[in-house]
């Protein structure tokens, strides 16, 4: 009866022991899930975090490149717009020499076919000495004093009492007025530095 009796003390006890420890073996596992959802969701915050950073580092070396490229590129369209600028300044430049080369061209042609052409600046040159009643010595180029010798009084630049001396120096075209007090000087040099000092230029005329 005894050991009937202890029999059926210890099953009940058994079974709680049982019970318990399968309880406590079930709070261990639930603990543990609970602990790797946990350490789960740490290691996704923190690649999520780590994303983030990452993003955000690319986009400010991003930023950082299109702001180097676009001033790279301000500054190579500036230097593209002064290049084209200093281009065509210089070819201004050098149009305008061709111009003023082709000028002379076509002057030295026309006083070569119409030496005459000479008295309209004789003329203003004379007008430009301060009085007529000094003696007026006219120097040109032996062909022009040939030409004016052979002009009428009437139409030379005023009758003057002047007197011709042949300079084979003088440039064809060209003149110097001389007076006891004044001197025009009347060259083809000097006509053309005026000419073109207006153009800001310096071209010698031969």
């Amino acid at each position: 009866m005894r050991k009937a009796e202890l029999a059926d003390f210890a099953a009940p006890q058994a079974a709680k022991a049982r019970a318990e420890g399968d309880a406590a073996l079930q709070a261990r596992r639930m603990a543990e899930e609970a602990a790797a959802a946990a350490r789960a969701a740490e290691l996704e915050q923190v690649r999520e975090e780590g994303r983030r950073a990452g993003a955000e580092a690319m986009r400010q070396e991003l930023g950082g490149v299109l702001d180097r490229e676009r001033e790279d590129l301000r500054r190579a369209a500036a230097g593209l717009s002064a290049l084209a600028g200093d281009v065509e300044q210089r070819l201004a430049g050098d149009l305008l020499g061709l111009s003023l080369e082709l000028a002379k061209l076509l002057l030295r042609e026309a006083l070569r076919i119409k030496p005459e052409l000479m008295l309209a600046a004789l003329r203003e040159g004379m007008g430009s000495l301060p009085t007529l009643a000094e003696q007026v010595t006219l120097v040109v180029h032996p062909a022009d004093a040939q030409l004016l010798r052979g002009l009428s009084d009437e139409a030379r630049a005023q009758p003057l009492p002047w007197k011709i001396v042949e300079d084979a120096q003088m440039t064809r075209g060209g003149f110097k007025l001389e007076t006891a007090s004044t001197e025009v000087d009347g060259t083809m040099e000097i006509r053309w530095q005026r000419v073109i000092a207006a153009l800001g230029r310096e071209d010698a005329w031969d």
